[in-house]
């Protein structure tokens, strides 16, 4: 079974994220992703 289909299979809230790749700057898109995933995002 893929991720977002096992991600979807229970009922637990998600924290989907949504972030526009370099933006503010071209160089923070990786920080950005990676804060994201330590403050638990399910799906970027």
């Amino acid at each position: 079974m893929n991720r977002i289909k096992n991600l979807f299979k229970n009922d637990k809230d998600k924290l989907i994220v949504f972030l526009t790749a370099g933006y503010p700057e071209i160089n923070s898109t990786e920080k950005l992703v990676l804060t994201a995933v330590e403050s638990g995002a399910d799906m970027i």
